[in-house]
Order: C-alpha cells, then structure tokens, then sequence
C-alpha cells in the first residue's frame, strides 16, 4: 500500500507481529520482480531463499542475508540482494513445508528442488503441480506448504498483442510492456519515448472518444520487420472528429513523431498504425 522497499515491508511487518496478543512468530520473504529491468529485489525474514531456474535449465538459490523472523526481537535488520534476471527465468518462492521432512535434512530437501525443479516445464501451474505431487507422492505433509512461480516470459521481437480495458488505469501497462518490446527490438532511449509518447496518445484517445461509458477494450499491437517498428491500436467504437479547441493535437503529435500514419475508420472500429524507421531522425 506503501509503495516501500523490502527491507522497510519487513520491519514494519514486525513490528505488526509483536503487537499481536500471544507474540506470534513468522518467517517471511519479500520480493519484488521487475520485468523491464530484470531484476528480482528481496528481504528474508528467516525463510529460505527463493529458486531461481535460468532459461539454460540450471539452478540457483538467490541466498542472501537472512534476518530474524516476525516476532523475534524489538528492532531486527533486514538487508535486501538484487539478483539479476534473464527473459525466460522461472523464480519459486516456497515455505519450508516443501522441502523439511522427519526422514531428511533441510540441507537435503534444498538439494531435491534444485535438482528437480529444472527438469519441469517452465509453466508456473505446471512447476508448482509436479513438485506436490512427486514431493507427496506417498506421504502427505507434515506442514503447510505453499509455493508461488513467476515466469518471465521473454519479449517476442517479431510481434505482439495486447487486449486492454478501455480505462485510463490501463495505459501503464501498456507502457511498460511496449517498452520492453521496444528495447528488445532495438530501439534507443530517445526512439522509445518518442513510441510510447505516440503510442499513449492513440490509447488516450480510443479510451476516452471511442466508447460511451460501460465496459469497452482496446487492442494494442507490435511488430517488427528490418529495422521498422510498427504499433497499432484498434478500438471497436466510433470515430469522433475533433471538435475545436486542443482537440485533435494528439493526432498531429503522432504524425510529427513517425514515419507514417494511417487511420482506418470503420463500422466496426478505427485503427491507428504508426510506423517508424529505427536511427531515423525524427522527433519534435
């Protein structure tokens, strides 16, 4: 809710957990994924360190320092490790009733998951079904057990597709996944704003002139072939002509950005295509 840093989550989660009646004891694990980037952020709070599986197929734990669990001491510290994340990776997050079993060592346990978890199809569902199902094959659990994966998938250069509600909360996302297949493609720093600036105002637009108010989508569309990009975006509302004032600017901000515009105005919606020669000089 805070917007905080890992390491801040954990100690105010702590300080949460010894106000509770009874001194409830924790361990926790705090992490967050950025997929632009590549990059994994976490704390510990006494759990064990997440999996990280690389698209090669080998394994990894992200060790890190961990600190004291929940509930333990008055003021603990909490460190945080950055790993770094290739497109394709698969990180599993797991309580201990995975991998701690009466007959074994946790040290063991570590060792099974690691050797296992790579053998098994990168689908999150997938991972998370067969590591219960040969984990407990025989035996139920001694513990609760819970496991959460994350897959990032890799940008596909050559083309994507995005379907998007029709509101203004959905024009981040679309930022941030054109961006990363921008980047991907090859664009520069300066070609990639100048996209999502174009990009933006045609989504602007088809949320807010396209449909009456209800429930209403959007397509937003990529791809790429010899060094030009092309995005689209498809509404399945009417056009609007521009009505005087600052209307219409946006249009006339994405012709001064691209190469090429085109609007197609049909019964059955308008689609906007922009393309743009990558190293072109063009900008306003």
């Amino acid at each position: 809710l805070e917007g905080l840093r890992p390491s801040l989550v954990l100690e105010r989660m702590n300080g949460f957990a010894r106000e509770l009646e009874g001194a409830p004891m924790a361990t926790l694990l705090y992490a967050m994924v950025d997929p632009e980037e590549g990059r994994l952020r976490l704390a510990s709070a006494g759990h064990p360190p997440p999996l990280v599986i690389d698209p090669s197929g080998s394994a990894h734990y992200a060790e890190g320092r961990a600190g004291s669990p929940l509930g333990v001491v008055p003021f603990p510290s909490y460190e945080e490790s950055v790993v770094a994340l290739a497109p394709g990776s698969t990180v599993l997050l797991y309580t201990d009733g995975l991998v701690e079993r009466p007959d074994a060592s946790l040290d063991e346990g570590l060792d099974w998951l690691r050797g296992f978890a790579p053998g098994v199809a990168s689908d999150p569902r997938e991972l998370c079904a067969a590591l219960i199902g040969t984990r407990f094959r025989d035996t139920a659990p001694r513990d609760d057990v819970a496991l959460l994966a994350i897959h990032l998938e890799p940008v596909p250069v050559s083309g994507l597709e995005l379907t998007l509600r029709a509101e203004p909360e959905s024009l981040a996302p679309m930022r941030r996944a054109i961006s990363r297949w921008l980047r991907a493609a090859g664009a520069s720093d300066a070609e990639t704003y100048e996209f999502l600036v174009a990009c933006g105002e045609a989504c602007s637009n088809a949320i807010a002139h396209a449909y009456p108010p209800g429930e209403a989508s959007y397509v937003v569309s990529a791809r790429s072939s010899d060094g030009e990009l092309e995005i689209s975006v498809r509404d399945f509302g009417s056009w609007r002509d521009p009505r005087g004032g600052s209307q219409g600017r946006g249009l006339r901000l994405i012709e001064e950005l691209m190469d090429a515009v085109e609007v197609d105005k049909g019964k059955a919606g308008t689609v906007v295509r922009m393309r743009r020669r990558l190293g072109a000089a063009v900008g306003v």
